[in-house]
């Protein structure tokens, strides 16, 4: 640990091997540098696999960690000043992040790897929320179009498929 803060990092990921089914031992260990770098007077966060992304398959658990720990901070900042201006230009809410799922969580929480394909989800599950307003539009195919991606959903008569 030592030897990586006086090589100033920015921040520490700590993935073991199974913790995807028994976090403790790397909980443990974040518990334990996360000592260390405050004695060491050091602000930079400690990142575990298991709370970023507790999944089997460790390659795609550390590209998951390593995404959030280079990133998601950079993005949270910018999300949490974007929140301060709204705030300073009269919003009465808090500015949500939209996750892959489709769903909502307050943006200065969210993980940002969980934002990654939020635009198809809430692309779609947004044109369902307005077709009772479209009544007269009975199937439609909403898009997201992305830097890399074009992906497209189906919503018929019966809804989301």
């Amino acid at each position: 640990m030592n030897k990586l803060l006086d090589k100033k990092v920015e921040s520490i990921i700590i993935l073991f091997l199974y913790s995807y089914m028994n976090p403790s031992h790397e909980l443990k260990a974040k518990e334990i540098a996360e000592e260390i770098v405050k004695g060491r007077g050091s602000d930079i966060r400690v990142f575990t696999s298991y709370e970023v992304s507790p999944t089997m398959k460790e390659l795609s658990r550390f590209n998951t960690l390593a995404v959030e720990a280079y990133a998601g901070g950079i993005a949270r900042k910018s999300l949490i000043k974007s929140e301060e201006r709204l705030v300073k230009l009269g919003a009465k809410t808090r500015l949500q992040a939209t996750l892959s799922h489709g769903g909502l969580m307050p943006a200065a929480y969210a993980n940002m790897v969980d934002t990654a394909m939020s635009g198809p989800g809430r692309g779609h599950s947004g044109r369902e929320i307005l077709r009772p307003t479209y009544t007269a539009i009975k199937t439609s195919s909403p898009v997201d179009v992305g830097g890399t991606s074009f992906d497209v959903g189906l919503i018929t008569g019966a809804g989301l498929t």
